[in-house]
């Protein structure tokens, strides 16, 4: 199983990253959708956030770049500024494509509390 992990840059790297990892900084090649009035209450599960997020021009090219590493069993940290929108929605497109190319994942939003019971998890990723 790997680990797909959204996190914020602010916040530092997750410590909990198995050896065989790759880490991704999405912050510089995607638009901030927290910019965007409609979006800043909004999270990276919401498909608004997501389909946002699916349609800058960066995403595809940046999806594909990190693709290629899940069958080889690597884990991916995705990390923006604040760990709300961007990573998050990466992950979940991430472990979309993970699940319908029969790799197990565990996907874990280090940053994103929902109600504050700690780490969101979701599986409702557009791609």
């Amino acid at each position: 199983m790997i680990q797909l992990v959204s996190y914020s840059i602010k916040k530092g790297k997750p410590d909990f990253l198995p050896m065989k990892h790759r880490l991704f900084n999405v912050t510089s090649r995607i638009t901030n959708p927290w910019r965007v009035k409609s979006l800043r209450k909004l999270n990276g599960l919401d498909l608004e956030v997501q389909q946002f997020i699916n349609n800058c021009k960066r995403t595809k090219a940046m999806l594909q770049e990190i693709f290629y590493l899940l069958p080889l069993g690597y884990s991916i940290g995705v990390c923006c500024h604040g760990g709300k929108h961007r990573s998050v929605a990466i992950v979940e497109m991430l472990a979309e494509y993970a699940r319908s190319n029969s790799i197990e994942v565990e996907v874990i939003h280090r940053d994103l509390d929902i109600k504050g019971e700690g780490h969101g998890k979701s599986n409702n990723a557009v791609v």
